[in-house]
């Protein structure tokens, strides 16, 4: 069953997950009473709840367009280095830029012109100048997005909503060939590109499953922050899978660095048929084929090592932990000092398209 909202999480009788241990338990109960945890489920059908807020702030997205078309405002810099005036923007094709920064202020119009005014200086200092386009191109961020593992388009649900996967690799995602700025910046350019291929979908809400453990804690937390601030009301669901039920409890409670509308769009769930009807998929042909069979099925398939799991939670229940300031600051170093020379079997060639873009293999 769904560990959702007004849902106890459940054990069943026989499980054969191992649940979590001693020191995880303590340092659980430690936490108990200080985070809130929202879980998931709502009980309202999400096209519903999507076409709500599609709905939303019509006088309010007037004021703020105008406040966009003043003189001075600041570029609409794209991942491929572009400069566009904001009039030309994806800011104001249509409304649901506006309305996502009009939904996170609440419906105020100078607290959401502030956090678009920042969100176009962060485009500025992390998006790649015109100057570092090719090298970003080169770089092993964009080597890595294009890799399509821990980044990737799955499928295109029931509801018409892309849904993309995040694949943590069983604790292996942060490695010697790929460093946590590397990988913040191809999730930055994943979602950069996801966004506009919603957007031109017509479905700006994305569905992402989170699978294969979990990545690293100030990882995680720099990248929601990002996200959040740059990216507000994109992600419309997210599923965790696969997570036994006698460790449902302990995912909840790492999720305490989310806003508490971002948690309660969180389900996580143990089997297939679950990360079907969570993710709103057609069937299970949708699943890759390593996924299939749950909890079981997958970690039979996977053998993932379950001392560096749990040595990763463990990151999440501490509340002295490293929360990923540095790493976010990091994003503002030059592009050129990520570039690799990835060899003939794995080189990301340039392609230039119609802007002088180099991202046009990811369509930006």
């Amino acid at each position: 069953m769904f560990t959702g909202r007004g849902q106890g999480i459940m054990a069943a009788a026989g499980d054969s997950a191992v649940g979590p241990s001693d020191e995880v338990n303590s340092a659980l109960k430690a936490l108990e009473g200080t985070r809130v945890c929202s879980r998931g489920n709502t009980g309202c059908d999400p096209c519903e709840q999507e076409d709500h807020f599609l709905a939303e702030w019509p006088l309010e997205c007037q004021a703020l367009r105008t406040h966009l078309l003043q003189p001075g405002v600041s570029t609409w810099r794209t991942a491929a280095g572009v400069e566009l005036p904001v009039a030309e923007s994806p800011m104001l094709e249509g409304n649901f830029w506006l309305r996502g920064f009009l939904h996170k202020s609440q419906g105020d119009v100078d607290a959401a012109w502030t956090a678009i005014q920042a969100m176009l200086m962060w485009r500025q200092t992390t998006l790649p100048s015109a100057a570092e386009a090719e090298l970003a191109a080169k770089s092993h961020a964009a080597h890595l997005l294009k890799e399509n593992r821990r980044f990737r388009q799955l499928a295109v649900n029931r509801d018409g909503d892309l849904v993309y996967v995040m694949d943590s690799c069983w604790g292996h995602f942060v490695t010697e060939d790929a460093s946590e700025l590397e990988l913040l910046r191809m999730m930055i350019l994943g979602v950069e590109a996801a966004v506009n291929k919603a957007d031109a979908a017509g479905h700006p809400q994305l569905v992402v499953i989170s699978f294969g453990g979990a990545s690293p804690c100030s990882w995680s937390q720099a990248t929601i922050r990002v996200l959040q601030a740059n990216y507000p009301c994109r992600l419309k669901r997210a599923v965790v899978y696969p997570v036994p039920y006698l460790w449902a409890s302990v995912a909840y409670a790492s999720l305490f660095f989310m806003d508490e509308e971002t948690r309660a769009k969180v389900w996580v769930v143990s089997e297939e048929a679950e990360v079907v009807d969570a993710a709103r998929l057609v069937g299970p042909e949708q699943l890759p084929e390593d996924w299939r069979g749950g909890f079981d099925g997958v970690t039979a398939r996977h053998k993932p090592d379950t001392s560096l799991l749990e040595s990763l939670v463990m990151e999440y229940l501490n509340p002295f932990g490293d929360s990923g300031t540095q790493l976010e600051a990091d994003l503002a170093k030059p592009w050129g000092a990520q570039v690799i020379d990835a060899g003939a079997e794995h080189a990301v060639t340039p392609e230039e398209d119609d802007s002088q873009g180099y991202f046009s293999w990811l369509g930006l």
